[in-house]
C-alpha cells in the first residue's frame, strides 16, 4: 500500500506539534521546562530518523542538535528511543467515550502515543458538530478530535431510517446540515455503507452531499459498500463520488474480507494507484491484523429487514 496507506492526514500533522525550529543554535542556548534528550528525532514527513533532542517551553517545540548543551528543569533521556509527533487515529469510535468523565482522559490513547483522534467514523456519530466540539471542550479531553459528519446519522435526522432515496426537500435539509456542520469545525463526512440508513443512499445522493464538504475543503472517508466479492465495485463507487464532488477520498479499514474475496486486494489497490496516477487525491487506512468486528446485525441479516431500526427489525423477529 505504500504510501498511501495512512497517509491520508498528512495534513493533520500540523495540530500534533506546535513548531519545529529550525534555528538550533539560537534554541541549544535557552533554557526549556522539558528537555527530551539523545532519542533519534522522525518529523512524520517520511524523511529518515536523526539523533537529536526536543526542547518545550511554553507550548513550543523546538529541535535540536545531538550535540545540544540546552538546559531543562526537566531532563528526559530518551536514548534508545523514539521522538515523533503524536500520532493520529485515522479511525475510532470514540464519540460517547469523549463525552464521559471516565474515558474522556483517552489514556489509553495516550499511552500509545496517539494525540489526536477521528470520531465520526462509518456514518455514525453526533450531527450536531458545534454542539459535540462544545461538549467537549467544557471538560476536555485527553487528545485533540477531528470530527467527521456521520452520514448514516444525517439521514436518519432529515428523513429516518427508511429504504427509499432522499426527496429533494430531504437532501436539501441534508445538504444544509452538512453545510453548517462544515461551517462548525468537521473535517469532512464519513459513510457506512453496509450499515442502515448508509446502505440504502443511492451513489448520487452521497455525491451531492460530499459535494458541499468538498466546497469547504473537506474530505469524504468511507466504510465502503461492500468489502467481500464486492470490493472492486465498491472502489468505483467510492472514485466515482469523489470525481462527482471534488473530495478527497479516504478508504478506511481497507481489507478483502472473507475467503472468496482473498487475493482481490491488490486489484483494489492497483485501482486506487491509477486514480492517483491520473491525479486524483485518494488514500486508505489497513490495521495490521487478520480479524474485523462490526454488528451482528449487518453481518447476518439483509438490509430491509434491518430498515427502520432496532425496534422495527424486534417487530419484524416477533
Amino acid at each position: 500500500m505504500r504510501t498511501m496507506v495512512v497517509g491520508c492526514f498528512g495534513w493533520l500533522l500540523a495540530c500534533c506539534v506546535s513548531v519545529w525550529a529550525q534555528e538550533a543554535a539560537q534554541a541549544a542556548a535557552a533554557r526549556f521546562e522539558v528537555l527530551l534528550e539523545n532519542g533519534v528525532l522522525h518529523r512524520g514527513d517520511g524523511s529518515p530518523g536523526v539523533a537529536g533532542s526536543v526542547g518545550i517551553r511554553g507550548g513550543r517545540i523546538s529541535l535540536l542538535p545531538a550535540d545540544s548543551k540546552a538546559d531543562a528543569d526537566q531532563k528526559i533521556d530518551c536514548r534508545g528511543l523514539v521522538i515523533a509527533p503524536g500520532f493520529i487515529d485515522l479511525h475510532t469510535h470514540s464519540d460517547e467515550p469523549l463525552l464521559d468523565r471516565r474515558t474522556r482522559g483517552s489514556v489509553n490513547y495516550l499511552m500509545q502515543g496517539c494525540t489526536t483522534m477521528v470520531t465520526g467514523n462509518c456514518g455514525f456519530g453526533p450531527v450536531d458538530t458545534a454542539k459535540f466540539l462544545a461538549e467537549i471542550d467544557q471538560f476536555g479531553a485527553g487528545t485533540n478530535v477531528a470530527h467527521l459528519i456521520p452520514h448514516g446519522s444525517l439521514r436518519a435526522e432529515a428523513m429516518g431510517k427508511v429504504n427509499r432515496a432522499a426527496t429533494a426537500d430531504e437532501l436539501q435539509r441534508m445538504q444544509t446540515l452538512a453545510e453548517q456542520a462544515m461551517q462548525d469545525g468537521a473535517w469532512g463526512m464519513s459513510t457506512g455503507l453496509i450499515y442502515i440508513p448508509g446502505t440504502f443512499t443511492p451513489t448520487t445522493e452521497l455525491t451531492a452531499i460530499a459535494g458541499v464538504v468538498s466546497r469547504h475543503g473537506g474530505i469524504y472517508a468511507s466504510h465502503i459498500r461492500g468489502e467481500g466479492t464486492e470490493l472492486l465495485s465498491s472502489i468505483e463507487e467510492a472514485l466515482e463520488i469523489g470525481r462527482g464532488s471534488g473530495c478527497r477520498v479516504h478508504v478506511s479499514h481497507f481489507k478483502a474480507s472473507g475467503r472468496a474475496s482473498w487475493g482481490t486486494l491488490r486489484l483494489a489497490i492497483s485501482r486506487i494507484e491509477a486514480a492517483r496516477a491520473g491525479g486524483q487525491l485518494v488514500t486508505a487506512d489497513q490495521y495490521p491484523y487478520t480479524a474485523s468486528s462490526t454488528s451482528l446485525e449487518a453481518t447476518l441479516l439483509p438490509a430491509w429487514a434491518r430498515e427502520g431500526g432496532r425496534e422495527a427489525l424486534e417487530k419484524r423477529l416477533n
